[in-house]
């Protein structure tokens, strides 16, 4: 979570608003710090989320409910959660299970609920597909492609997993040598497992092939990988590598987590103000999110459009997509609840782990 975030709940939690009044509502019309992506926001408690002119109460509405049931591949759209449900702009789906934290594949959605059990949510069915830890349900994959990966506890013990969503199976289980505490899987990058357990390994979830990447520096911590890039934190800069390239520094590492576009030429980090860079130059690109207070991207929605939670003030919270080349952004959802709301209740974006506070 970032501080500025992080502030913005602890302030809000600290003030006494009104009472949202979900009867009015349905008249009227419902880290990596230390080698971990984080969920940038969790919860709703008694939230209202309004799309579209529609509003739409947390605990699910009747206007949820007449929502295109969403059967096929997932479209590059802004995603969201609530109580049980998957949400877009124009489609929801039932997952029957609270999402505690899920994340996007090339075919469907994978789901871990507040028990630690993992679902697969694809072509209009949800299945069991194995468990994480409840206080982590940390999980990673790849949109383009059908494969996720978790740790998952097995006894005293625990196992690295991926499982093809595409195939319906596990294409990977492999026991882990002696878990440190934090070990923890990193990231999806096509068919390729990136994993932190005292160093940094990648996995083929197709083979026995395992090799090892490092820092390039000291202490250095995997963000990031994607079409073979990858972002590193040394604490005083992020560093890009790219393979058959040389490493690019970016300075000012003020966030804690890096989302790279599919074809990784760009990276978004959530430094409270909107950061977007050119993986090849370093270079920002600018993106005006309009004066607000707050922006971080959580998601690419393809190469050139980055999904953003945003906020104008420090009450309420917002869902934008903005699309780099233009350098300007459009509403998606224009009131996720308050920051008070969003600590209390049951709300989640495709970041692969829930709210930490």
């Amino acid at each position: 979570m970032t501080e500025k975030l992080k502030n913005l709940m602890d302030t809000a939690a600290d003030l006494d608003f009104d009472a949202v009044d979900l009867a009015a509502v349905m008249d009227s019309g419902d880290r990596v710090v230390r080698r971990r992506r984080i969920g940038l926001v969790g919860g709703v408690a008694a939230l209202a989320v309004v799309v579209g002119g529609i509003a739409l109460a947390a605990g699910g509405s009747d206007e949820a409910a007449d929502r295109a049931p969403y059967t096929g591949a997932p479209a590059n759209e802004v995603t969201w959660a609530v109580g049980t449900r998957i949400l877009t702009s124009g489609s929801s789906i039932e997952v029957g299970h609270v999402v505690h934290s899920f994340v996007r594949t090339g075919t469907g959605f994978v789901v871990a609920d507040d028990a630690g059990e993992v679902w697969s949510v694809a072509r209009g069915t949800v299945t069991s597909i194995g468990r994480v830890d409840p206080r982590t349900a940390r999980l990673a994959a790849d949109v383009e492609t059908s494969v996720v990966g978790w740790r998952e506890p097995d006894g005293a013990g625990a196992r690295w997993v991926a499982y093809d969503q595409a195939a319906g199976r596990r294409v990977l289980s492999r026991a882990i040598d002696q878990p440190s505490d934090d070990a923890d899987v990193v990231a999806v990058d096509q068919r390729s497992l990136y994993v932190h357990n005292r160093g940094w390994d990648v996995l083929d979830v197709d083979g026995n092939d395992v090799w090892k990447v490092g820092p390039p520096a000291p202490g250095g911590e995997l963000m990031a990988v994607e079409d073979d890039v990858m972002v590193w934190s040394t604490g005083e800069a992020y560093v890009v590598e790219r393979a058959g390239d040389g490493a690019v520094e970016i300075g000012d590492p003020a966030g804690t987590t890096a989302v790279l576009s599919p074809d990784g030429r760009r990276v978004s980090f959530d430094a409270d103000e909107l950061r977007v860079h050119n993986v090849a130059t370093g270079d920002e690109e600018r993106i005006d999110v309009d004066g607000r207070s707050f922006a971080a991207g959580f998601e690419w929605l393809g190469n050139d459009t980055l999904a953003v939670i945003a906020s104008r003030d420090g009450s309420m919270a917002e869902l934008l997509a903005c699309t780099v080349s233009s350098g300007r952004c459009r509403e998606v959802v224009a009131d996720v609840g308050t920051f008070d709301e969003l600590t209390e209740g049951s709300f989640a974006l495709p970041v692969g782990e829930p709210v930490e506070d």
